[in-house]
């Protein structure tokens, strides 16, 4: 029988920003935390700041890119921990530019890297999840997924997919009490513009987006993990995200012809103002 007052976590991506913030603040919920990331060292730098804290963590490499070592993984812990009680697909990169521009090999970095390694975690815990009787998933998704701003065509549809990903599974897992939730923030000081890939111009953008964001990752991390310990599908931290959600669902067609910049290298900065200016 599964029993819900286990806590023992599978981190992506904790090796730095909002993978590692993550982490700390399942630390304060008492979980065991395995911390991964590509880069050894900055998931044993997370693994040894949560120890400091009187934690339990330990970390791994692990290559999201890569199915075998996330099933190598889901088999370590759950074998040494009789089980793993939250995944959380973080791990994410960053392209940008104009559709048609995009480079090829660009496309196939950040789908392998943001929609791919989902479908891979997935895959490698959800059968152990619905043998040990439960589980939870968090997918970490991006307004993006929501909003489809333009010159960002790689980023939204890999985010979007994972959206759709985890709104499947929320029904596919229900009778075998795994819950999923997504989270769908907007701008916030993270680590995703280390892995930019595209024009100078959107990067520094981007870096404006990031540096002004007016919710912490910490308020964010509370927020999803909140909405996860109340089973809720959808995780949308900042409130103009969700002005923006009820207004695609409402009104689709008025967002994309009056609100959404036709040029984000151009007119970015001001969308940029007015989300980060709503807490």
């Amino acid at each position: 029988m599964y029993a819900a007052n286990r806590k023992r976590a599978f981190v992506t991506g904790a090796g730095g920003g909002f993978g590692r913030v993550l982490c700390l603040a399942l630390a304060r919920r008492g979980y065991k935390i395995a911390a991964t990331d590509i880069n050894a060292n900055a998931a044993n730098e997370t693994a040894s700041m949560i120890k400091k804290s009187a934690g339990e963590a330990e970390s791994v490499r692990v290559d999201v890119t890569r199915p075998e070592d996330l099933e190598s993984g889901a088999e370590r812990f759950c074998k040494e921990w009789g089980g793993i009680d939250l995944l959380i697909n973080n791990a994410g990169v960053a392209v940008a530019g104009k559709l048609h521009e995009v480079k090829v090999e660009d496309w196939h970095f950040i789908v392998n890297t943001n929609l791919l390694s989902v479908v891979y975690g997935c895959r490698a815990f959800i059968p152990r999840m619905m043998q040990q009787g439960g589980g939870h998933i968090i997918n970490v998704a991006s307004l993006a997924g929501i909003a489809s701003m333009p010159e960002l065509g790689p980023y939204n549809t890999t985010k979007a997919a994972v959206v759709a990903i985890s709104e499947t599974l929320k029904v596919e897992l229900r009778p075998h009490n795994v819950g999923v939730t997504v989270v769908c923030p907007s701008f916030f000081k993270t680590a995703l513009m280390d892995s930019f890939r595209g024009p100078e111009a959107l990067k520094d953008v981007g870096h404006t987006a990031i540096d002004t964001g007016r919710l912490s990752g910490e308020e964010i991390a509370e927020i999803a993990l909140r909405d996860m310990e109340r089973n809720r599908l959808y995780s949308i931290p900042h409130r103009a995200g969700r002005m923006i959600w009820r207004t695609k669902r409402l009104m689709p067609e008025m967002l994309h012809r009056y609100f959404l910049p036709a040029d984000m290298e151009k007119d970015g900065a001001r969308l940029i103002t007015w989300l980060n200016k709503i807490k």
